[in-house]
């Protein structure tokens, strides 16, 4: 788990644990939700609580646009937060969404780090 720090606020006590830094990614919903996918996404759900201890998912309207070409794509996505505290965890997700994005046939999926935006490409 992360570092633990208690503290006392007034006469309440309380612990914070710490688990490190967020990453923060967005897989298109329609591919992730489809039935045919649905090993990838219990297979997603897996690794992050195997690897990462666990993970929040936001669904609802969290909508992509961007410009290709001449023209603007636009996606809803799920978002998902995991944790890490060392840099072969985060290459380890890393790796893991460059393989997923394979999977779900995206060129690329969008990834955040600290105060810095990725995105992840598949080759």
């Amino acid at each position: 788990m992360g570092d633990v720090l208690e503290q006392k606020l007034n006469t309440v006590k309380f612990k914070k644990i710490l688990f490190g830094e967020p990453a923060v990614f967005f897989i298109p919903a329609m591919k992730i939700n489809d039935p045919k996918n649905k090993s990838l996404a219990e297979g997603m759900h897996d690794f992050l609580i195997t690897e990462f201890g666990g993970y929040t998912s936001e669904r609802g309207n969290i909508l992509g646009y961007w410009r290709e070409k001449a023209s603007t794509d636009y996606t809803e996505h799920v978002k998902y937060i995991v944790a890490f505290k060392s840099k072969a965890k985060l290459r380890l997700l890393e790796k893991f969404i460059a393989e997923l994005a394979k999977k779900l046939d995206e060129k690329a999926i969008y990834m955040e780090t600290g105060n810095s935006s990725w995105l992840i490409y598949t080759q």
